[in-house]
């Protein structure tokens, strides 16, 4: 019996400071609650160092804005762009239970795009990673003021990923534990896939992950497929889901690119 507590504890502490690991975020990151009509209260950090371009930057499921990956990628954005942060529903700082009601999720996006522009931003991206990159891709298809999406492990579609799931008592309690609430059971709904076309004329660039065992080549293929140009692709040979590392780079030369006029910039060779 000891011996068993002895490795649950081992695993916990795997997933807080290795898989889920955190940091500081930085010391000039303004926080504030978002209140949007439907939605629990949101955690976001507004990173202003007046650039005249901002970034909204999305976290995946069971993570969430002080990511120690995620912070990684903020700093390499911030060499150009002011970022947003925030804190999907059910994680972290913000209310609620975690949602994969993508459409739902989407108008967080939607609306600090809008905020951005308010705040006299001249162009707007959004960087999202999993489930955040699959709520980046239906709010520009639903009309968010962003100029381009950049999507990183985004699930595509059903065909490639469980639509619904049961999640397990004692596993939501040891994910609570961690930081983020789930409810009794996780339905995807809007996949990208469904509204990819819709995304012109914002510039779409699809980011692979080589190693990624949660969303295949192909699905990022189908994804990349279904967009209308301007589109781009970049792949990460070796990278887990979610942590292109390697790539952050050629992520920053794409979105410093213009999202209209002539062939867009292609970081690495069409699939």
């Amino acid at each position: 019996m000891l011996v068993i507590v002895a490795g649950l504890v081992l695993l916990w502490l795997i997933a807080r400071f290795v898989w889920l690991a955190r940091g500081p975020l930085p010391s000039d990151a303004r926080r504030y609650a978002l209140h949007k009509a439907g939605l629990p209260p949101v955690a976001v950090a507004h990173i202003a160092r007046g650039r005249p371009q901002a970034i909204i930057l999305c976290h995946g499921l069971l993570k969430c804005m002080r990511d120690v990956r995620l912070l990684r990628l903020t700093r390499s954005l911030l060499e150009q762009w002011d970022v947003y942060l925030y804190d999907q529903p059910g994680h972290g700082a913000s209310g609620g239970e975690a949602s994969v009601d993508i459409p739902a999720v989407a108008r967080i996006v939607t609306s600090l795009a809008q905020d951005a522009r308010a705040s006299g931003y001249q162009r707007v991206a959004a960087v999202g990673v999993s489930l955040g990159a699959a709520a980046a891709i239906h709010a520009a298809a639903q009309g968010a003021p962003v100029d381009a999406v950049v999507s990183i492990s985004s699930p595509v579609s059903a065909r490639w990923m469980r639509s619904s799931m049961w999640i397990p008592v004692l596993l939501r309690l040891l994910l609570r534990s961690l930081g983020t609430r789930l409810p009794r059971h996780l339905r995807i709904t809007g996949w990208p896939l469904e509204v990819a076309a819709d995304l012109s004329p914002c510039a779409l660039l699809v980011v692979h992950c080589g190693r990624d065992t949660l969303v295949p080549l192909a699905a990022s293929q189908a994804l990349y497929e279904a967009a209308r140009p301007p589109r781009a692709w970049l792949l990460d040979a070796h990278a887990l889901h979610g942590t292109p590392n390697s790539v952050h780079a050629q992520i920053i030369e794409w979105l410093a690119h213009p999202a209209s006029g002539g062939e867009p910039y292609c970081p690495s060779p069409r699939p």
